[in-house]
């Protein structure tokens, strides 16, 4: 019998009375490494890096944002709010004092504003694969084809965004081999193949992240919201991961970030894309322990 514990699944009531859920991952006595999940998926993004995380010692929080899976809806929520009031709240029913922070994707912008809100107590912070302020025209002009209309249904015809979120959650739930197959269309061979190799995984996480479609709406707003801080004042030591075949985020977006930030080193991973989330996981999580 393996000797790697289980994660566990866990609801804490806010004092408002919202339930957020989190998952706990890796080594439970090991350093807190809070995890800000992707979009479209849930606490449960980091799961395939569980056996990792005990071996380097990393005790990862994985929670989910308001509307996600396990956790309510907080309306118009900010990244910002969603630190002072959620991730604070988790970490003090957990006894956490200092912490590293890692997010994939939209949780990248996550993982900055914590970097940003509790500046005294984290560590370190990763970034995979994820975005700069996306709130001025240009930029969000550059966004990948299917998350610039999942923006712009959900800023103005949350009707119709509700609708394709349905679209989405349908398929990861009843058919999730072609949820996989889908994903897989414009990865790396190689990412493709590791997105398989989990079997199950990504469907569940993903039907589990657009289940409700107001919380996606919720998401999404956020996403391409002003994120209410100077990126550049971010003291905290930040590594930007980026692979240069990622086909939802530009290979200069992550340059950018980098540069945005006070204290940022940028890491191009060649022929990679976007599922680095996945595939480089473990690889990004030794520094965030002091490995």
């Amino acid at each position: 019998m393996s000797d790697i514990p289980l994660p566990t699944h866990h609801v804490h009531r806010m004092d408002d009375g919202r339930m957020v859920g989190y998952a706990l991952y890796g080594d439970p006595d090991g350093f807190p490494v809070l995890n800000c999940h992707g979009g479209l998926l849930s606490r449960n993004d980091v799961a395939p890096v569980h056996a990792d995380a005990c071996r380097l010692g990393a005790r990862i929080i994985s929670i989910d944002r308001p509307g996600v899976a396990l956790s309510d809806r907080n309306p118009e929520h900010a990244m910002c709010d969603w630190v002072s009031d959620d991730v604070t709240s988790v970490l003090a029913e957990l006894k956490v004092g200092r912490c590293s922070v890692m997010g994939w994707s939209l949780g990248g912008q996550y993982a900055v504003a914590v970097a940003h809100v509790l500046s005294d107590r984290v560590a370190r912070v990763a970034v995979l694969a994820g975005c700069p302020p996306l709130d001025h025209p240009s930029r969000l002009a550059e966004l990948n084809g299917m998350d610039r209309r999942f923006a712009a249904l959900s800023t103005t015809r949350p009707c119709a965004a509700r609708t394709a979120f349905g679209v989405v959650h349908g398929v990861a739930r009843y058919a999730p081999p072609l949820a996989t197959r889908l994903t897989g269309v414009d990865l790396p061979a190689h990412e493709a193949a590791a997105v398989r190799a989990q079997g199950a995984w990504l469907p569940r996480t993903m039907e589990e992240g657009v289940r409700n479609s107001r919380g996606v709406i919720d998401e999404y707003r956020a996403m391409v919201s002003p994120w209410g801080f100077d990126p550049a004042g971010v003291s905290a030591s930040v590594a930007v991961h980026q692979g240069s075949a990622d086909k939802l985020v530009p290979q200069s977006w992550g340059r950018d970030l980098a540069a945005m930030l006070g204290n940022a080193t940028f890491h191009l991973h060649a022929g990679d894309g976007h599922m680095i989330g996945l595939t480089k996981r473990a690889e990004v999580l030794a520094p965030l322990v002091g490995q």
